[in-house]
């Protein structure tokens, strides 16, 4: 993988590890500023603390210097709290909550850059269609501030910002689900295919009662022709079994399938506690989110596009609804208010829920305003509540970051129509008002090329897919090592589509037929050499997550007409990793390379474990990658490895922790072992060495040159 294509690829890991850390630090830190209890502030300082520290690894590895200098920050801080949990005060947490707010806003302007480099691919794969750019400025690192924070800016309707492709997670039970209906669809597909075989039997019985209708014997006729009604009468009673039974197979697939797209409500409603917080200081109020999801999951799409909507509804019921303090205690109620969201499933429909226990809607002020805009009077409460729809309707005096404007609830309306939902709106005078969303889900369609790789289905978009090639392995070209085909006028390097997988690659003869499919991507050409071409077809495909399948290729399942269930590929995504893929001394016709030496790469960044195992695949190991100790050591037990390398600071068992578990087994004690961490002190190094280290090499001045020559001195 050459540097640029590695870059981009840590980078892409680097901005799903980065979004768990930005939830895992604010809601950390939310948690431990109304947390009273020491132990517990204690466990939730170390947890923000090994984010912060993570993050700062894994942001050096891809030189995101902000986020690294901010986290850096931000383990000075926590680092003089850890053991003192009652030095915690507001002012403290406000600060760190200030830090976190610098890492969300370096992270936006590097996930605006890759929604752009997107946009650019996209460009040249011919997709006209250009989504809006914006450009958001780095922010220098938060300097340490007592100042109340100013209430975050009121949502605004604007066309959403690209976004790059991101991993997710999938339950297990929901691909079990998924594998099960659709060895349905097998099994019915396989009692089809019997019919065949009674169709066959049908037309001989249909070839008698012609022979006996030409010689004219009633009799033999007559006993033919109630045989034939007897396997006539059979087969359409079979036929009509089958068709219900496939519906049943295919509707059950179908849902299976559309339930991998779905997401906990919760990640709909990430950072509405913090806005929640943060609006309620700004206007000297006290304030508190109740979240219920119900376990109820939506469509990623739709959690995304729900955000906006619900943190406009929230922020209102904060600036509009809940009372301050004092009046609150006047009317009996609590000091804090409390703005309740619920979700739960009505049929095919998602029912959403935000009520507050405010002062409720002011009707009276509603009413006036809707005769000074010529609205129609009306007498149901409910229905003049609905008027707060209606655009330009505010019943504020003074323009503030949340009123005033003319632009408030009537762009929740708009929002969620464009979801093909409904919003209204009910009031209980000085107990609160409550918004209603109803949702559906929705599914999409592709026109794909269909071919076959280690004799597993795929499909590719045909916009993405510019021909395919038929060739023979004498005709593949080797300039400068690098293996080539020729495709019309152009040489076009070649790539296997199962290496680039992780799939296992059968060796080909020099005279052997292959075929390939040329992608484009920002003006340049490859070829992937697949297995079986099956086609071009329109399919209902649904989108899931990368890591479903185990790679970052993977954009979706479309199921075949037999029940099978096609894989999606991103083209794009496909082709520049083939680019980076080629290189010289590539042979795909060639006899296996000899046996390389096996490493074993531990490090709980995603990010940080990428980049190293890169790097140690350049210099030519085969490498296994583990996310902590008791990974790693579990594989040392079940497999054969030559070295190891790990960081130190993971949860479960750490790496002092794991070179002392290989020292102490007869089995694994002459493994080498190198520790490559951020703790650099002299301390640090002896305790390393202490433990059975090999080598220990600090990751402040990590070159990976020296990692190679450690490893090579090793061997």
């Amino acid at each position: 993988m050459n540097r640029d294509a590695l870059a981009k690829h840590l980078m892409s890991l680097f901005l799903v590890e980065l979004e768990d850390h930005e939830q895992t630090l604010e809601r950390d830190l939310l948690a431990l500023e109304r947390e009273t209890g020491d132990d517990a502030r204690r466990e939730l300082i170390e947890n923000v603390f090994r984010a912060a520290h993570s993050l700062k690894g894994a942001a050096r590895a891809v030189h995101a210097n902000t986020i690294e200098t901010i986290c850096h920050r931000l383990e000075s801080a926590l680092s003089q709290l850890r053991g003192r949990p009652e030095a915690l005060d507001l002012k403290t947490i406000q600060n760190l909550l200030t830090h976190v707010d610098g890492v969300k806003a370096a992270a936006q302007r590097l996930r605006v850059e890759a929604s752009a480099e997107a946009v650019a691919a996209q460009r040249a794969v011919g997709q006209t269609e250009e989504p809006r750019r914006a450009h958001t400025p780095e922010p220098p690192p938060p300097a340490n501030s007592n100042a109340r924070p100013s209430a975050p800016p009121a949502p605004r309707a604007a066309a959403p910002l690209p976004t790059p492709e991101r991993n997710a997670r999938v339950a297990t039970q929901k691909l079990d689900a998924l594998v099960a209906s659709s060895g349905d669809l097998l099994v019915v597909g396989s009692r089809v295919e019997a019919r065949l075989e009674q169709l066959a039997l049908f037309r001989e019985q249909a070839t008698r009662v012609t022979r006996a209708m030409r010689s004219g014997n009633r009799d033999e006729l007559s006993s033919l022709m109630l045989g034939f009604e007897r396997e006539l009468d059979g087969l359409d009673a079979g036929l009509r079994s089958d068709v219900g039974a496939l519906s049943t197979a295919s509707r059950r697939v179908d849902d299976e399938v559309r339930r991998l797209r779905m997401v906990p409500f919760r990640e709909a409603c990430d950072g509405l506690e913090r806005s929640v917080r943060d609006l309620a200081q700004s206007l000297d109020k006290e304030a508190a989110l109740q979240l219920d999801d119900g376990q109820v999951e939506l469509d990623r799409d739709l959690a995304q596009r729900l955000r906006d909507p619900l943190l406009h509804i929230v922020r209102n019921a904060v600036g509009h609804g809940l009372e301050r303090p004092d009046e609150r205690v006047a009317r009996g109620k609590p000091r804090a208010g409390t703005i309740a969201v619920r979700a739960e499933l009505r049929g095919s429909l998602v029912e959403l829920t935000i009520s507050d226990d405010g002062r409720g809607l002011d009707l009276g002020k509603i009413r006036q305003r809707a005769r000074q805009m010529g609205l129609p009077e009306v007498v149901d409460d409910d229905e003049l509540a609905g008027y707060v729809f209606v655009p330009g309707l505010s019943t504020e005096n003074t323009v503030s970051e949340i009123s005033g404007r003319g632009v408030g609830l009537d762009a929740v309306k708009r929002g969620i129509e464009a979801l093909h939902g409904t919003v209204s709106v009910g009031n209980r005078s000085g107990q609160g008002a409550r918004f209603v969303l109803r949702l559906p889900l929705t599914l999409s369609k592709l026109r794909a090329l269909h071919f076959t790789v280690a004799s597993e289905p795929y499909a590719v978009p045909t916009s993405h897919a510019v021909r395919v090639l038929r060739f023979r392995g004498d005709q593949i070209l080797n300039i400068g090592g690098r293996e080539l085909v020729r495709a019309e006028s152009e040489l076009v390097p070649l790539v296997s589509c199962a290496q680039l997988l992780g799939l296992p690659e059968r060796a080909r003869a020099a005279g052997e037929q292959a075929q390939a499919l040329v992608l484009s991507n920002a003006g340049r050409s490859v070829a992937l050499i697949v297995g079986e071409l099956l086609g071009e077809r329109e399919s209902i495909v649904h989108k899931l997550p990368t890591r479903v399948a185990g790679s970052e290729f993977i954009s979706g399942a479309s199921v075949l007409a037999r029940g099978r269930v096609a894989l999606v590929l991103n083209g794009s995504e496909l082709a520049r990793a083939a680019f980076a893929h080629v290189r010289p001394q590539t042979t795909l016709f060639a006899q296996p390379e000899t046996k390389k030496r096996r490493v074993l790469v531990v490090d709980d960044s995603i990010t940080t474990r990428a980049l190293i195992k890169s790097i140690v695949e350049e210099g030519g190991y085969d490498v296994t990658a583990a996310r902590d100790g008791m990974e790693a050591l579990k594989l040392l037990q079940d497999q054969p490895f030559d070295l190891v390398v790990s960081d130190v600071q993971m949860p479960n068992l750490d790496g002092f922790g794991l070179c002392e578990q290989i020292r102490k087994n007869p089995k694994l004690a002459r493994t080498p072992v190198v520790l490559v961490t951020s703790l650099e002190g002299e301390n640090d190094k002896l305790r390393g060495l202490e433990a059975g280290a090999n080598a220990y090499l600090g990751k402040s001045a990590f070159d990976h040159r020296v990692l190679l020559e450690v490893l090579g001195g090793l061997s």
